[in-house]
């Protein structure tokens, strides 16, 4: 029993001698007091000094504008880095992330910090060898080229350098940056030779997004996009003077949500017409010269929520299949060359808000079911050769703007409009209605702004006794500008 005793007493003693010995090397937060007290270990790991000091000479090789903004990209504008004081754990630096296990320095986000200056070779943003995410958007770096030494952060796997005025070539060393999924350069004064977009695209195999949008692509061959990685969500090359013809395998891109084509009107295609599946949310091509019929396969795109095609070349009529899309929210074909009648019946579009088929040749009647979309805010039909009546329409729905002008549609105005009570803006110019408008009917538009309703030479107008002039009512028979309001 005593050996017992004494066994223990000497295991009791060595350990609190141990815990005793870690307390004054700094290992355990504890109380090394004659009154012994035991705390959890420690789990925050300090940021490495030369990181740290890394980090203050950047800032100190950078300077802010005098100039203060409210808003930039949807946050605040404000200098992160001149919060930063030396001494201080870095990893609890405005804009700085650390790794939790060994505090290496592995993000930095200085976006919208009103920088200006230049990043040159001998920056010491080059020496945090452990970064994984660059964020230096929304900056002003004065026309100055990236520099080719980025390629040695060879650890990052996010990079934004987007609209902040760098400009001359893009280095081709970022090329070297393997592990990126992320890749933003979008609205400088940068262009992109040919070698190091094709070393880009090969190399850059783990890339999930790339926007290039107003970088300079003209000296790009689009096909070699196709060496792009089937890992690619989200494309945006709008406004990148991309000439040629797009390669249509990137509509098959298994894993494309968005594609942003926009503005590059010498870029020729077509859009699939069959086996086109995708998980694709977002297209658009407009401003390009994209050709050719909308095939019936768009009504494959299950997911797609925004299309916009305007200002192209597309011809043939609208296919029934657009009723498939029944998560769309904005379609836009304005601006085509588009022939036929309008579908007779589409039902499934219960999430649009916008649609725009202006600017081309349809024709026929204008059919009622487009009035009747229960998320329906703006409809624009103008500018076509449409040429029926409107026919009356039941369950009203949210429509706030309806464009119907410079057709062909006769007969009266049904009174179904007048039930269209969020309705804020009504254009029926420059067609061939007839019959007697009462301006009483008006006066259960109480959100409406604006109507007109000129060169409609068979229209003619009637009021009532207890009516004023409210509502801007140009061309009528005496080309009077009259306004109508309620007494």
């Amino acid at each position: 029993m005593t050996e017992r005793f004494v066994w223990h007493y000497n295991q009791v003693s060595c350990t609190l001698f141990f815990f005793y010995f870690l307390c004054l090397f700094g290992y355990f937060q504890v109380d090394c007091s004659s009154s012994f007290h035991y705390s959890s270990p420690k789990t925050t790991h300090f940021c490495p000094p030369e990181e740290g000091l890394a980090l203050l000479q950047f800032r100190n090789k950078t300077f802010f504008s005098s100039g203060y903004y409210s808003y930039c990209n949807g946050q605040i504008f404000y200098p992160k880095m001149k919060s930063w004081t030396e001494g201080t754990d870095c990893c609890l630096w405005d804009g700085v992330t650390c790794d939790n296990v060994t505090g290496n320095v592995i993000g930095l986000d200085s976006s919208c910090s009103r920088l200006e200056g230049s990043i040159d070779d001998n920056s010491s943003l080059f020496h945090l060898s452990h970064l994984q995410s660059l964020n230096l958007a929304f900056n002003d770096f004065g026309g100055s080229q990236i520099s080719p030494v980025i390629g040695r952060l060879k650890q990052l796997t996010y990079l934004n350098l987007s609209s902040s005025y760098f400009g001359g070539l893009v280095p081709y060393e970022i090329s070297d940056l393997s592990k990126l999924t992320h890749l933003e350069l979008s609205e400088n004064d940068l262009t992109i030779e040919e070698k190091t977009f094709d070393l880009l695209v090969s190399n850059l195999t783990k890339l999930s997004l790339l926007k290039l949008g107003a970088t300079n692509l003209s000296v790009i061959k689009p096909f070699s996009l196709i060496n792009l990685s089937s890992t690619m969500t989200d494309l945006d090359l709008n406004r990148a003077s991309i000439q040629g013809n797009f390669p249509d395998e990137i509509f098959h891109l298994p894993n494309l949500q968005a594609l942003n084509l926009h503005g590059n009107n010498q870029l020729t295609g077509y859009l699939p017409n069959s086996n086109w599946s995708s998980p694709l949310r977002k297209l658009h091509l407009s401003s390009t010269n994209f050709a050719g019929k909308i095939p019936d396969s768009i009504g494959n795109l299950l997911f797609l929520e925004i299309v916009h095609i305007e200002g192209c070349s597309f011809t043939g009529s609208i296919p029934t299949s657009i009723g498939n899309l029944t998560r769309a929210t904005e379609i836009v074909f304005a601006s085509n060359y588009l022939t036929g009648h309008l579908p007779h019946h589409v039902s499934g579009l219960s999430y649009l808000t916008t649609l725009d088929l202006s600017g081309s040749s349809l024709q026929g009647r204008v059919p009622s079911w487009l009035f009747t979309l229960p998320s329906l805010l703006s409809i624009d039909l103008s500018n076509n050769m449409l040429n029926g009546p409107i026919n009356p329409f039941q369950s009203p729905n949210s429509l706030q703007e309806v464009r119907l002008q410079k057709n062909e549609i006769h007969g009266t105005i049904p009174n179904s409009i007048f039930q269209l009570v969020n309705l804020t803006y009504l254009d029926l110019t420059s067609n061939n209605l007839s019959g007697t408008v009462k301006f009483d009917m008006f006066s259960k538009l109480q959100s409406l702004q604006y109507l007109y309703l000129s060169n409609n030479s068979l229209l003619s107008f009637t009021s009532s006794s207890n009516m004023d002039i409210k509502y801007v009512v140009r061309g009528m028979r005496n080309q009077a500008h009259q306004i109508i309001t309620e007494k």
